[in-house]
């Protein structure tokens, strides 16, 4: 994906994304640092809430030295955030941005080119995941970007923006793959990159 300033792709979840009681999200991004606003890089939709049952994004104020990513995750009818600040060269080079959920262990994990950068439960967040109102997986921007909005709780605010660069090889699973997996992963995807 080629982004742009209101611009981003929506797809449709299948049932096993729609279902997933742990997950792994892992994509290649390259794009520079937010500077009008937020920059989501993933979304799985939630038609009624403000945030989506899951959303990832890089924060206002993240530059190369640090990358301040935060995970969302929607639970037990409340949202959860992971933060995660201090990660240094996530910007204008190719990165890839990989994070898993253990139902198992309830650990959050967030992975930068195969290396472990941060890791921990996240408050009201535990056991297999259950989604709410789901609907479109959405890159590129958050879901109340979208025209028309993805969720019936609020439109597009001035706080949030798009990404400007680069999206590729995005892969969603249904488990928490291990660091080995995605290392091996990443070592066959990064060729060409």
């Amino acid at each position: 994906m080629q982004g742009a300033l209101n611009s981003y792709v929506l797809t449709a979840p299948s049932n096993a994304i729609k279902n997933m009681q742990s997950f792994t999200i892992t994509e290649w991004i390259k794009t520079p640092p937010p500077s009008t606003g937020i920059i989501d890089i993933f979304t799985l939709s939630n038609a009624t809430q403000f945030w989506g049952n899951i959303e990832i994004f890089f924060e206002n104020g993240s530059d190369n030295t640090n990358g301040k990513l935060r995970v969302h995750i929607y639970q037990n009818g409340g949202d959860h955030t992971y933060s995660l600040d201090g990660v240094p060269n996530l910007f204008n080079t190719w990165v890839n941005i990989s994070v898993t959920y253990d139902a198992t262990s309830s650990i959050l994990t967030v992975y930068a080119n195969g290396s472990k950068v941060g890791s921990g439960t996240v408050s009201g967040v535990s056991g297999p995941l259950s989604f709410a109102n789901v609907g479109n997986i959405v890159f590129g921007t958050t879901q109340f970007q979208t025209a028309p909005s993805q969720t019936s709780a609020t439109t597009a605010q001035p706080w949030a923006s798009f990404l400007t660069g680069q999206i590729d090889e995005v892969r969603v699973y249904n488990k928490a793959l291990t660091a080995s997996d995605l290392q091996a992963m990443i070592v066959l995807q990064a060729k060409g990159k």
